[in-house]
């Protein structure tokens, strides 16, 4: 096969043509990259812990607010900065993955906490181990260093 040099009308010809073609073609669109707040991102660290916290403990729920959870990632951002740190690069996929886990975690713990204590007796229930005693001094002896021994 021989190649031959294009002649100026073979030339002029493909000059008609991409213009046509790039008259009648659009432009390929850039997505926009959405611009990205440093202080968002790092509000999603206390508000995954808290969102964590507050399967256990619901009261605290009045603590992790979303207004606290941004004001905490504003007062990172020039931490972060400071230190070099990236909140995607922290966060990233294995934290993601472990507030989606808590709810199976915490349930099935909650749930065999409360089927261990419908199992017990009602006379053992309320002295699982952080149960309040309803007579603390019960059973107890007072001894008093020095003082003769009493039988």
């Amino acid at each position: 096969m021989e190649v031959t040099a294009a002649s100026p009308e073979q030339l002029a010809d493909l000059a008609a043509l991409e213009a046509g073609a790039a008259e009648t073609m659009p432009a390929p669109e850039v997505a926009a990259v959405p611009a990205v707040d440093p202080a968002e991102s790092w509000a999603m660290l206390p508000a995954m812990v808290g969102s964590i916290l507050c399967m256990a403990m619901p009261e605290l729920k009045a603590v992790y607010t979303p207004d606290a959870c941004n004001a905490w990632g504003a007062a990172m951002v020039p931490v972060a900065d400071e230190q070099g740190w990236n909140a995607d690069e922290f966060l990233g996929p294995k934290m993601g993955l472990l507030v989606a886990s808590a709810p199976f975690v915490l349930g099935t713990v909650f749930a065999i906490k409360a089927r261990k204590a419908a199992a017990l007796p009602d006379k053992q229930k309320g002295n699982e181990p952080g149960a309040l005693v309803a007579d603390p001094g019960a059973g107890q002896k007072t001894v008093i260093i020095g003082a003769p021994a009493v039988e």
